[in-house]
C-alpha cells in the first residue's frame, strides 16, 4: 500500500527531526518489509526509503550498512531515471557526507561533485535548500582534499544561501557557517 509506506516515512523523518533514531530506524524497516513483500517491488520507493534508512544508520555509527543503502540506491535510481537526475543526487549527497564522516575525503569527491553537477544541469525544480547543502558538502570535500580557493567559493555560496533561505540565526546557516571558518582556517585566515 503507497499509502501506507508515504506515512511510515512521514513518521520517520519526524523522528529523525526529534532525533529519536531507533524508533525512525524501526518505522523505516517496517516500510522497507511493505515495499519487498510486494508482488512487483518499486525499486524507486525502496531507494527513497534506503536513503532515509542509511541517513538514521550514519548518525548511529552503524555506517557501513549505511554506506551500502546509499550505493544500492543509487544504482537503482540511476538505472531508473538515468545518470543524471535530480533523484540521483538524492543519494549522491548523503554518500558523500557519509564518506567525509569516515575521512574518506578523496572518495567523497566524486560523489559531491556529481551532485552539484546534477543539480546545476537540471531544468526540473531544485529547492534551493537542496542546492546550499550540496554547495556545503562540496566545500567540506575541496577543504579537505587541498583545493583551497574551491572550498572558500563554495562555502561562502552555501553559507550567503543558507542566509537567503533560512535567515541568519538557522542552526544550518551555523553549520554552513563552521565549514567556512574551516575553510577559512586551512588557509591561514585564521581571524576571518
Amino acid at each position: 500500500d503507497p499509502l501506507a509506506v508515504a506515512l511510515t516515512r512521514d513518521l520517520a523523518e519526524l523522528y529523525m527531526a526529534e532525533r529519536r533514531m531507533p524508533e525512525a530506524e524501526l518505522v523505516l524497516r517496517q516500510a522497507l518489509a511493505l515495499l519487498r513483500g510486494a508482488n512487483s517491488p518499486d525499486h524507486v520507493a525502496i531507494s527513497l526509503v534506503y536513503n532515509d534508512l542509511a541517513a538514521v544508520l550514519a548518525v548511529e555509527h552503524k555506517r557501513k550498512e549505511a554506506e551500502a543503502l546509499f550505493t544500492q540506491a543509487l544504482a537503482w535510481l540511476e538505472t531508473d531515471f538515468g545518470p543524471d537526475h535530480p533523484m540521483v543526487a538524492s543519494s549522491l549527497e548523503p554518500l558523500a557526507a557519509l564518506l567525509l564522516s569516515e575521512h574518506r575525503y578523496a572518495e567523497a569527491a566524486e560523489p559531491a561533485e556529481r551532485a552539484w553537477r546534477i543539480l546545476q544541469s537540471t531544468s526540473l525544480p531544485i529547492g534551493p535548500p537542496d542546492r546550499a547543502n550540496a554547495l556545503d558538502i562540496l566545500g567540506i570535500v575541496y577543504a579537505h582534499t587541498g583545493r583551497v580557493a574551491e572550498a572558500l567559493s563554495c562555502a561562502e555560496q552555501a553559507v550567503a544561501m543558507g542566509e537567503a533561505i533560512y535567515g541568519p540565526t538557522h542552526y544550518r546557516v551555523g553549520l554552513f557557517l563552521a565549514h567556512y571558518a574551516d575553510a577559512l582556517k586551512q588557509t591561514d585566515r585564521k581571524k576571518q
